[in-house]
């Protein structure tokens, strides 16, 4: 029984501490595993005792997984000696997160897809396959986290009977994470598109992320939607595995790719440069050469959070995860203190060979944040973001759009709550800001100049209803100018870019049935992507209908504007029209009517 007692607490520990991802009836813990010699089949055999094997992902220089615990030092004795690292990963967070059915969505109003389908009745989805990633599809009821179930929603004809699950999630795993957030974007989808074909992949795992693109990918998905993060896993300054795995699947492919924004609003800080001051005069910082000075000498920066959450820590170094050695040439450490002498470390080791980033769960409603340096050049760019910070000081203020949304051949979506067509466009208060730079190429070389990717592109409208998923919201309240005596027993709202992303996936599958019925076999309009050259394109030049950029085009172009005049790191290019978008390529598209190169002048960098 002491065993016992002892085994739970030190899992406890790993779980608070680490925001690890664990097993609840097992020794299961993430990893990410880098191996700066490059990963080969031996090195994946041997973890392939030790780690599940249904949860190992693995890329050039990096496997993530779900291992064994008490096998770390087996895992360890994988690696060449005194090279590569094991750090503990930290688990997914809960989300911030018309039409068919039983339950109807506002968002067919809001994107002019009731007036599209007056005029086009025929665009209803056929024969277009819709790819969906996300943490679950029909496991939360068993887990005493949704209403209902996967059979409910086709019994009442909420999602098409014939949704293919790829791959659930199916790990033994918090049921926390488990809400079928898959299943309430497919009733989001299904209210738009009722003849596509859709398809579920999870992405809950990191090693998996990419892995779902190629398999939706593999089963001729024209479009593809996702909906997973995870802050500290993949780089900021340069594209990783995902970004990759999803602007390979557009470029390569022609897939219609599209992802969340993020609900982050501007809750990061960041510096360009690194200022330096003295460490906090306690032993552990001895062995540092500095620390950051947030202003007049101070190395401490209040931060207050709403809810737990983790504070992951950037700077301007390649990842060896992502690029091989040498990998970063600094080395940073992140720190809170909950009071005075009271602090925890991030993971306190040598970055070298490793990957430019500190993590740390911030666990109380307020800490003091340090930065210390152990070694290394002055980085000339540091970053930190937070879920849920509400403020801090000095003021974190700064772009929030990462992950997948950084690929350049991708459509990253923010928010606009869709009551709002009764009245005055306004995007949701939380949807990330765009303007995150790529420092760094896929080599890690650092860029000539930085590159600055246009995302997010476009707002979509979140708050659609559906028959489980996310909040009740008090519909009795005056909300852009609606009668507020409507009933207040309404259906639950998916809010959240989460919502807004599948909304104008929707409306892209639309436009692709509407170029396929103009100009034949769409496989064939793909086939043009794969032959280009790559290079800087004139901005001159000129391009028939092209899949998926054709599509991207029209839906910028016939965006309805927002905030700033012209594109903004908000609000992209504007609100999504499905009718004009539609208008755009029926009545004006097709081999006379050109369209400028999307990734103009993009394709320099890639």
């Amino acid at each position: 029984m002491l065993v016992l007692l002892l085994w739970q607490a030190i899992k406890l520990f790993f779980t608070e501490y680490y925001g690890a991802v664990w097993g609840k009836d097992s020794n299961q813990i993430g990893v990410k595993i880098i191996n700066p010699n490059g990963i080969q089949q031996n090195f994946i055999d041997g973890l392939l005792e030790y780690c599940d094997a249904s949860a190992l992902g693995c890329q050039k220089y990096v496997c993530h997984g779900l291992c064994d615990i008490e096998k770390l030092a087996a895992i360890a004795d994988l690696l060449p000696e005194g090279v590569g690292q094991i750090d503990h990963i930290p688990g997914p967070t809960g989300s911030s997160f018309s039409g068919s059915g039983s339950i109807s969505t506002q968002a067919t109003v809001a994107m002019q897809v009731n007036r599209l389908k007056e005029k086009y009745p025929e665009l209803t989805g056929k024969g277009i396959k819709i790819g969906i990633i996300a943490n679950s599809f029909d496991l939360g009821k068993e887990r005493n986290r949704t209403a209902t179930t996967m059979q409910d929603d086709i019994a009442s004809g909420d999602i098409p009977a014939d949704v293919t699950i790829l791959r659930e999630s199916s790990f033994d795993i918090d049921s926390f994470f488990f809400n079928d957030e898959g299943r309430a974007t497919a009733q989001v989808i299904h209210d738009i598109v009722p003849d596509a074909k859709l398809f579920f992949y999870t992405g809950f795992l990191p090693g998996l992320f990419a892995e779902s693109i190629k398999a939706l990918v593999a089963e001729g998905c024209d479009v593809i939607v996702d909906d997973v993060r995870s802050d500290g896993l993949e780089p900021i300054f340069q594209m990783g595995p995902t970004g990759k795995a999803a602007n390979d699947a557009a470029e390569e492919n022609g897939v219609a790719y599209f992802t969340v924004a993020r609900n982050l609003g501007t809750n990061s800080w960041e510096s360009r440069g690194y200022k330096k001051t003295k460490c906090p005069d306690i032993d552990e910082f001895e062995e540092y050469e500095s620390c950051f000075d947030f202003g007049d000498g101070n190395p401490f920066q209040s931060l207050r959070v709403r809810a737990p959450g983790r504070v992951a820590l950037y700077w301007s170094d390649p990842w060896t995860s992502i690029s091989g050695p040498p990998g970063p040439q600094t080395d940073l450490d992140l720190f809170l203190f909950d009071a005075p002498n009271i602090y925890r470390p991030s993971k306190n080791r040598n970055n070298e060979l490793g990957d430019a980033v500190e993590w740390i769960p911030v666990t109380r409603p307020d800490h003091q944040i340090v930065i210390a340096k152990r070694s290394g050049p002055d980085p000339d760019y540091i970053k930190w973001v937070c879920r849920t910070a509400v403020s801090s000081n000095p003021p974190a203020n700064s772009a929030t759009l990462t992950g997948t949304g950084q690929a350049p051949s991708i459509v990253a979506v923010g928010a606009a709550f869709e009551k709002q067509v009764f009245g005055q466009l306004a995007k949701q208060s939380f949807t990330s800001l765009g303007g995150i730079p790529f420092l760094f190429d896929e080599s890690g070389n650092r860029l000539e100049q930085e590159l600055i990717l246009k995302q997010p592109r476009l707002v979509g409208p979140d708050g659609s209803y559906t028959t489980f998923y996310d909040k009740v919201l008090d519909e009795t309240a005056p909300v852009f100018g609606l009668d507020p005596r409507q009933s207040k027993s309404t259906p639950p709202r998916f809010i959240g870019t989460s919502c807004a992303a599948p909304n104008v996936a929707a409306v892209a599958a639309l436009l692709i049935q509407a170029i396929s019925d103009k100009e034949g076999d769409r496989r064939q309009l793909k086939k043009g992507r794969n032959k280009k050259k790559k290079g800087k394109t004139s901005k001159k030049e000129k391009k028939d209908l092209e899949l998926p950029f054709s599509v991207y085009q029209a839906l910028e172009d016939t965006a309805i504007d927002m905030d700033e005049p012209g594109y903004d790191f908000f609000t992209g290019y504007g609100f999504v029209n499905a009718l004009a978008a539609v208008e755009k390529i029926v009545e004006g598209g097709g081999s006379d009517v050109l369209f400028e190169d999307f990734l103009f002048p993009v394709l320099a960098f890639f």
